[in-house]
């Protein structure tokens, strides 16, 4: 993990659906490019039946910080939403702005046609993409605090609201420290995972 070395795959440089994994490099262009403690106003998001949705209403108040918090832990696409037209103006300029930090991270298998993950032409990437690419967000401590929630509180909103993670592992292993699930018809189940155990 200090290293990168991979020690052994499979098929991992194969590019495939990802899901809401998808919204781990979300988390990447918003750390780059929004102040955590930026506060605007969530966007209207219509759902396709069964998303999954941190529940905004529309043109509440709330930080980027609480955003990313719904991003990952509730794995929120409202919250993709808002992130993606309030630091880029429209979703295709963000798109454009993920397919960037991609290209420029070196994920040769990876390419992006949305900020949530939905099943859609051209959002793929690879195992070895992901990981290189969830490695470098561990290593922002802000994320890597976020990743390893079990829960949180939204301090933003009005009345405060507790969230809690839906990826089962972080409650299920002590020693787990994230990162992302995923689900969709055509990507199927995917994880990124982490954790620490033993000082490895």
């Amino acid at each position: 993990a200090e290293t990168g070395e991979i020690l052994t795959s499979h098929a991992a440089a194969r590019p495939l659906p990802i899901a809401s994994t998808t919204k781990l490099m979300t988390a990447w262009v918003a750390l780059h490019e929004a102040r955590l403690d930026e506060i605007v106003r969530a966007r209207r998001y219509v759902p396709e039946y069964g998303e999954s949705l941190l529940g905004m209403r529309v043109g509440q108040r709330i930080s980027i910080r609480d955003l990313l918090y719904g991003l990952i832990l509730r794995s929120g696409n409202d919250a993709a939403h808002t992130l993606a037209l309030d630091i880029s103006g429209s979703i295709p300029r963000f798109v454009a702005q993920m397919n960037r930090y991609a290209a420029a991270m070196g994920l040769s298998d990876t390419h992006y046609a949305n900020p949530v993950g939905l099943d859609q032409k051209g959002n793929h990437s690879s195992a070895r993409d992901l990981a290189t690419l969830s490695r470098r967000l561990l290593g922002i401590p802000a994320f890597a605090r976020i990743a390893d929630s079990r829960s949180a509180v939204l301090r933003s909103v009005r009345p405060p609201r507790r969230i809690a993670t839906i990826n089962e592992l972080l409650l299920d292993a002590p020693w787990v420290t994230g990162v992302k699930t995923g689900h969709t018809f055509d990507a199927a189940y995917c994880l990124v995972g982490s954790g620490r155990r033993k000082g490895v």
